[in-house]
């Protein structure tokens, strides 16, 4: 992955039971046809952090699209997880990235 600039972006969501949930925004200028975006999913203990990859788009409005999505996934996972419902956000979470991605990608 060869640039001239980098920029990463950190949010961080954290919910009542002790979850913590974040990602990042990396973006920057690449060589054409040497990238693709993507994204990297890492969990630990409570924490869930999603790393996004993308170029930087000459147009706000697109990366605004695309951080109204990454909130929207965010918004999604309930407040309060039991613990039952704890092994259902890391697929929620993945499903969701796939398809931002996805869109990305078109």
């Amino acid at each position: 992955m060869m640039s001239n600039r980098l920029t990463k972006i950190n949010y961080v969501f954290a919910k009542e039971n002790g979850y913590i949930i974040s990602f990042s925004k990396v973006r920057g200028i690449f060589k054409p046809d040497k990238f693709e975006p993507s994204y990297i999913l890492i969990e630990d203990d409570n924490t869930i952090e999603v790393i996004f990859y993308f170029e930087q788009y000459e147009d706000d409005l697109k990366e605004l699209s695309l951080v109204r999505k990454i909130y929207d996934l965010f918004d999604q996972i309930p407040v309060e997880l039991d613990n039952s419902e704890e092994n259902k956000v890391k697929p929620l979470i993945e499903s969701k990235c796939e398809k931002i991605v996805g869109e990305l990608v078109e």
